[in-house]
């Protein structure tokens, strides 16, 4: 197993360690344990919810121009 492809896999085209060891044929353990002996820094939790939520895209959009009741719906959303 080469380290520095799962670190480009890994880090650069932000594969999970289950998604490499896939694609280069071998178990989540194998993969996991040979990135723990090398010191590779596992993402947090933050990260992957980053990753799994479509990179930071909103889920919304802001209908413009708004009327007042959608104004007000506006203010209370962002003062929670």
């Amino acid at each position: 197993m080469n380290i520095e492809k799962i670190k480009n896999l890994y880090f650069s085209k932000k594969r999970n360690v289950q998604e490499i060891a896939d694609e280069l044929g071998y178990s989540f353990w194998q993969v996991y344990e040979l990135m723990k002996k090398n010191n590779v820094l596992r993402r947090t939790p933050s990260e992957i919810n980053y990753l799994k939520s479509d990179k930071g895209k909103p889920k919304f959009v802001l209908k413009e121009p708004m009327d007042a009741d959608g104004e007000k719906l506006k203010i209370a959303a962002i003062m929670l």
